[in-house]
Order: C-alpha cells, then sequence, then structure tokens
C-alpha cells in the first residue's frame, strides 16, 4: 500500500469510530482508490456515493479526513508522478553543470590571485571553491551537511 494511502488509514483506529468508507475499501466491497479519485475529479459526494451504495455523510467524513498529501497523489496520477521525477532529475543535472562552470572560474581565479600574491583574494576565492564542491558534493549525496554552530555550557 502506498504512503499517502497509510497516511490517510492513520485516522482509522481504535480510539475514533471507524471510517465506515475505509473499512469497506479493506474488505473488498468497493474499489476505494476509484471513488477517491471520482472525488478527486470533481464529482459530487451524493453522486459517488449513490454509484457505490454508500452514505452521503460518511463519505463526506472519509473524504475530509483525507490528507492534502493523498490528494495531491490522487491528483497527479503514475505517469505525472513520473514526469516530475524525471523534470527534478534534469533540474539537479543542469544545477551541478551551472556549479561546475563555476568553480572552472573560481579555479582560474585562484591560480590568477596566486600568480599575483594576493593573499586576502586567494582567502576568499578558497572559501567560494569550498562552497561550490560542499554544496555540489550535498547534491549527488556524498556529503551530508554538518551542523554550523558547537555550543559549549560550562557550569
Amino acid at each position: 500500500m502506498s504512503a499517502p494511502r497509510l497516511d490517510h488509514l492513520s485516522h482509522d483506529h481504535a480510539e475514533r469510530p471507524r471510517c465506515l468508507v475505509c473499512a469497506q475499501g479493506r474488505s473488498g466491497q468497493i474499489d476505494l482508490g476509484r471513488v477517491e479519485k471520482l472525488l478527486c475529479d470533481g464529482n459530487k459526494i451524493s453522486v459517488v456515493a449513490r454509484k457505490f451504495g454508500l452514505g452521503d455523510d460518511s463519505l463526506r467524513r472519509h473524504w475530509n479526513g483525507i490528507s492534502p498529501k493523498r490528494r495531491d497523489f490522487l491528483r497527479a496520477g503514475p505517469l505525472v508522478r513520473a514526469a516530475l521525477a524525471t523534470k527534478a532529475e534534469e533540474e539537479q543535472v543542469m544545477t551541478l553543470d551551472h556549479l561546475r562552470i563555476v568553480r572552472s572560474s573560481l579555479y582560474r581565479a585562484l591560480a590568477q590571485a596566486l600568480d599575483l600574491r594576493d593573499h586576502s583574494a586567494v582567502a576568499a576565492l578558497g572559501g567560494q571553491l569550498t562552497r561550490n564542491i560542499a554544496l555540489s558534493a550535498q547534491i549527488i549525496g556524498e556529503w551530508a551537511p554538518r551542523p554550523s554552530a558547537v555550543q559549549n555550557n560550562f557550569s
């Protein structure tokens, strides 16, 4: 079962009355995914309830209990999600390309600063190179950021 679906089912536990729609979906009496998709597509609750033999109030309570994450999951569908994942990967590659271009320029500037013996420029460019490399490594998953502040409490 998918994560967005499990998120919704977390509201159906012993402390609260059972969600009748969820119970019928688990037992196989109705196609719960289809019911939710029809509601997500803008169909009226009364029409969908009649079609699947559900009570209007039960279906309304069920629909109101669905998380925004689950609704987004229903709206997007598997093909759109795959396209979004591909787009995100392309953006990541473009970001890495940009960081490589900037890094090569920083290396050229660092070499010039070293030739001119400009120590303040060398320090500044070294810091920028370190940030560029760290960001690139974080994007590809080779480097996890560390906490930047350390607090010492002396009693």
